[in-house]
């Protein structure tokens, strides 16, 4: 995936790192629902692990954290997108996610251009 998006706008890949043995790949995207609609068309399934960010959890509400508190948080959690991942996946299903991710986000990014 890393490689297939390089190039994809609006789409922010997570850190690179050697060691990370990959049970999901969640990337950032500027308008995620509807990249995921379109994806969803496509046949792809994607997940959205963590909907909302932690300070606005039910479990936390005793905390009394407002949205607004954690502005960095409550906005990855309405980008983030989990792409399929999975030990038997192929080189050529990885290859045609990415590609459906990278026409969705471009082609969200250049709606947001003009």
């Amino acid at each position: 995936y890393r490689e297939a998006l390089a190039a994809a706008l609006s789409v922010t890949l997570p850190p690179d790192d050697a060691g990370h043995t990959y049970h999901q790949f969640t990337v950032a995207l500027g308008d995620r629902d509807r990249v995921a609609g379109s994806l969803r068309e496509r046949g792809i399934q994607t997940a959205v692990y963590y909907p909302g960010p932690l300070h606005l959890q039910r479990a936390y509400a005793h905390l009394r954290l407002a949205a607004g508190t954690y502005p960095n948080a409550e906005r990855a959690a309405e980008r983030v997108l989990s792409l399929p991942m999975f030990p038997e996946i192929t080189s050529e299903e990885i290859a045609a996610v990415a590609s459906a991710v990278a026409q969705a986000a471009n082609a969200d990014a250049a709606a947001c251009a003009s």
